[in-house]
């Protein structure tokens, strides 16, 4: 235990900052005292304190950004770990806030969503192709320019395990044109039936 020189309150050593010139390497006033002081003392001399600051801080650059990057990760933790169980306590409060945000400005969220659907076709984005699908009995001819993505598409509304058969890096009339030779095989949209004939055309121009 310790005695605060200011506020004259017996306090554990946990309420002391540490000043190694001291005899028990405390300082005489705790905590909440030298926060005080420190900032009437501010207060008093802004402009003497603002000069030795700038004037420590460029004769320790390194030091002054080794300071200001521990602090702003401190303050980071500390904040982070405060709106995380801000948000946990509060959950109808925060509800209320995202959908208050989100119905004045719309704007922001529809080029929000544009730039993230861009960002998703470019990272698929391929030679425009027509691809062939099969779920086991049925194959889709289709044709598109991001086939990684179709692929993951297809397969959200497709219960059906799929497989890419192959692809041709063609145009949409090719497209059209395999649509038409193989009407006779057609059963639904780009769904056709997979015979042997589609078979072998697939293997011989995939």
């Amino acid at each position: 235990m310790k005695t605060c020189a200011r506020c004259r309150l017996e306090k554990s050593t946990d309420c002391f900052g540490k000043r190694f010139s001291s005899k028990d390497g405390l300082h005489v006033y705790c905590k909440i005292c030298k926060k005080e002081e420190s900032r009437k003392y501010y207060l008093e001399n802004k402009e003497t304190v603002t000069q030795r600051n700038k004037k420590w801080k460029t004769e320790n650059p390194q030091r002054a950004r080794d300071l200001q990057k521990k602090n702003r990760n401190s303050r980071y933790t500390h904040y982070a770990e405060y709106n995380r169980q801000w948000r946990k306590n509060n959950p109808e409060k925060v509800r209320l806030q995202s959908q208050n945000w989100y119905q004045n400005n719309l704007d922001i969220v529809r080029k929000r969503a544009r730039e993230h659907a861009r960002r998703i076709r470019q990272k698929h984005k391929t030679n425009p192709s027509v691809y062939f699908i099969s779920d086991g009995d049925y194959v889709k001819i289709g044709y598109s320019i991001q086939l990684g993505y179709r692929m993951k598409s297809a397969a959200r509304w497709n219960p059906r395990k799929l497989e890419l058969l192959g692809r041709m890096d063609n145009t949409r009339q090719t497209e059209h044109d395999v649509h038409k030779r193989f009407e006779h095989i057609h059963v639904a949209g780009e769904w056709f039936q997979f015979t042997n004939e589609l078979k072998e055309f697939i293997k011989a121009n995939t």
